[in-house]
C-alpha cells in the first residue's frame, strides 16, 4: 500500500467521524464542535512594569491593538491579551512576572535568619524598623520564659545565673508590615501579621510571622499595579 493510499484512508476516516452542519464541522462522537486549528503566537516574557508598559506603547512587534486587553492574574502576572479571536478566546501576546520570592509565613526561623529576612523581603519602613530594633534586644542565653495575653508577648532573658540578671521586653503579638510579594516599583500592600514566639533547644527562640486578614492585601495589591501601571502610561484597559 503506498503513501497515497494511507492518506485517503485517513481522509475517508475522519470524514466517518464528523458532520459538516451550515455553522462548522462537529463530531459524530460527542456532537461537539470541531474548531480549526490555531496558530498562537510565542508570548514575549518580560520581568518588569516600565518595561512591559514601554512594549506596549512602542508595539515594535505590531500586535493588533484594536480590543486588546491588559490583565493581571492571580500571580500578578501582567500581560497583553489580544482582540477576541472568531472563537471569542484571546491569545496572549506578552507577560510580564516579577522575579522576588517572597517571605515563607508560617515557617519557623532563628533570630537571625529571622532579622536578615525583615531587611530584605520586607519595605524598610518606621514600623518594619521598630520591630527590627526590638528584635536586637532580645538576648537569649541561660534560659528564657514566654508569655502570651493574646495582645502581646512578654519575653523573659536571662543573660547569668542569677534571676538578677532577668529583663523581660514586650513583644506586639500583631505586627503591620509591608512584605515585598510582587512587582517592587509598585506600592506594596501593607498586612496584618501575627508574630509567634517558640522556644529552642538550638536557637534559643525561633520566629515566626502569620497572614491573618483572609487575604484582603490582594485587593490592595492588584490596584497598586493598576495605579504603577497608569502613572507609567499605560495605553489599553486593565483587568482584574
Amino acid at each position: 500500500m503506498d503513501g497515497q493510499a494511507v492518506e485517503r484512508i485517513a481522509e475517508l476516516a475522519k470524514q466517518n467521524m464528523t458532520i459538516e452542519m451550515p455553522d462548522g464541522i462537529y463530531s459524530r462522537e460527542s456532537f461537539t464542535k470541531v474548531e480549526p486549528p490555531v496558530h498562537h503566537p510565542n508570548v514575549i516574557q518580560m520581568t518588569t512594569l516600565k518595561s512591559f508598559v514601554e512594549l506596549l506603547k512602542s508595539n515594535p512587534q505590531k500586535f493588533d491593538m484594536e480590543g486588546a486587553v491588559v490583565m493581571i492574574d492571580n500571580g500578578f502576572a501582567v500581560s497583553l491579551l489580544s482582540p477576541p479571536r472568531q472563537d471569542g478566546r484571546r491569545d496572549c501576546y506578552v507577560s510580564t512576572q516579577s522575579t522576588i520570592q517572597p517571605f515563607q509565613f508560617g515557617n519557623w526561623y532563628g533570630m537571625s535568619s529571622f532579622n536578615i529576612a525583615l531587611l530584605t523581603l520586607f519595605v524598610q519602613d518606621e514600623k518594619l524598623m521598630d520591630l527590627f530594633g526590638l528584635m536586637q534586644e532580645i538576648r537569649i542565653e541561660d534560659g528564657v520564659t514566654l508569655k502570651d495575653n493574646g495582645k502581646s508577648i512578654t519575653v523573659t532573658t536571662r543573660s547569668g545565673v542569677s534571676a538578677a540578671s532577668d529583663e523581660t521586653r514586650q513583644v506586639p503579638s500583631i505586627v503591620k508590615l509591608r512584605p515585598y510579594r510582587y512587582f517592587p516599583e509598585a506600592e506594596q500592600a501593607e498586612v496584618p501579621l501575627l508574630l509567634r514566639l517558640e522556644k529552642s533547644e538550638d536557637y534559643g527562640v525561633r520566629i515566626s510571622l502569620h497572614e491573618c486578614d483572609g487575604k484582603a492585601w490582594r485587593v490592595e495589591a492588584y490596584q497598586a499595579i493598576e495605579r504603577q501601571l497608569n502613572e507609567l502610561g499605560c495605553p489599553l484597559p486593565i483587568y482584574y
